[in-house]
């Protein structure tokens, strides 16, 4: 794949994405971005570099953005891949 980090972001839908779509990820919280600031850890915006299944796609990372931390039992429309 080309990158130095890789993380495959799992969907409750079906994404209808390719490789080479372009995503945004917004209020991810993780251990190296506590307040899901925008333009780090994993909230950027990313090409998608792979699909594994209709309800999940791998994008690349240049940095090491920490381990997910959002509590995925708890819905907010803010939390959401545009």
């Amino acid at each position: 794949m080309g990158c130095k980090y890789c993380y495959d972001y799992p969907r409750e839908l079906p994404h209808e994405l390719s490789v080479g779509s372009g995503v945004q990820l917004v209020n991810v919280k993780s251990s190296n971005n506590t307040t899901a600031a925008q333009n780090s850890g994993f909230n950027r915006d990313f090409v998608v570099t792979g699909i594994s299944s209709a309800k999940q796609f791998t994008v690349g990372l240049s940095t090491n953005p920490g381990t997910f931390s959002n509590d995925t039992t708890v819905r907010t429309t803010s939390s959401s891949i545009h």
